[in-house]
Formats: C-alpha cells, sequence, structure tokens
C-alpha cells in the first residue's frame, strides 16, 4: 500500500469488507476494518455479494 500511495496520493482508496453475511466466520470485526481505514486514510464499508448489500454502493 506504501508504493500506491507514493505513486499515486491524490488517489482515494475504499477497503471493503465482503461475505457479511457469514456473521460466524467473521475474522476482522467491522470496528478493527474502520480503525484501520481510518489509520491509512481510506473509506471502509461492508459487503455481502451474496446477499447484494452495500456491492452498488462500493463501486459509486
Amino acid at each position: 500500500m506504501d508504493s500506491f500511495k507514493a505513486t499515486r496520493p491524490s488517489e482515494p482508496l475504499l477497503l471493503i469488507g465482503n461475505k457479511i453475511d457469514l456473521e460466524n466466520k467473521i475474522k476482522i470485526s467491522s470496528e478493527e476494518g474502520k480503525e484501520y481505514a481510518k489509520k491509512h486514510n481510506m473509506e471502509f464499508i461492508q459487503t455481502s455479494a451474496k446477499e447484494g448489500s452495500n456491492v452498488e454502493e462500493a463501486f459509486k
């Protein structure tokens, strides 16, 4: 990620947590995802391709 930011400093980044429909198998919590994204100046969204949750929003 550092090399990406070095070559494209103004490019927006989005961290996507997928498969939120598998609640019992989630290894990274929503809070951890949000904290990581904030620390690295990114947006964060959680999605479920299976359920269609937030998929379109992630690509806007």
